[in-house]
Parts: structure tokens; sequence; C-alpha cells
């Protein structure tokens, strides 16, 4: 499951399932894995328009992992900033 939102936690983080969610994930988006857990998401890219310089958003990966204590686990954060 891939989460993206325009907002995130960078002075830390929402507890989520045992871990720390740093994406407001107001866009979920679930990825079927392959048997060794790898996903793909397809995407077609960013319209090349002035409007959409610096505008940031974040995503963050959270998978089944029966292993985890709250049977998920998580990626860590990441920040992504569209023309710099």
């Amino acid at each position: 499951m891939l989460g993206l939102g325009s907002a995130g936690y960078p002075d830390g983080a929402m507890p989520f399932a045992g871990g720390w969610l740093h994406t407001s994930a107001e866009i979920v988006v679930f990825l079927p894995a392959d048997g060794a857990g790898i996903a793909n998401f397809p995407f077609g890219g960013i319209p090349d328009h002035p409007a959409l310089y610096g505008l940031q958003l974040f995503a963050q990966v959270a998978a089944v992992d029966p292993t985890a204590p709250q049977g998920y686990a998580l990626s860590q954060g990441l920040q992504i900033t569209i023309g710099s």
C-alpha cells in the first residue's frame, strides 16, 4: 500500500500500526507484490507546468508483515519536491 499526501510530519510522526506514519496519506494506492515482495507503481510523469514547481508531496509504503508487532511494516517517509 502506497500512501501519498500533501502534508508530512517532518518533526516527528503520528503513531500507526506499531510504527510511525510520516505522511497525511490523502491518496492510498494498493500495489500487488510478487513472491519476493517487490511491487511496481507505473507512473506517467508530471506535466511541465509552472504552477506545479515547488509542490511538495510526501509518500510512505506499508506492507503486510506477520512478523511485525502490529502485522504491518512501514517504510521511511519520502519527501518529494517537484521542479527543484
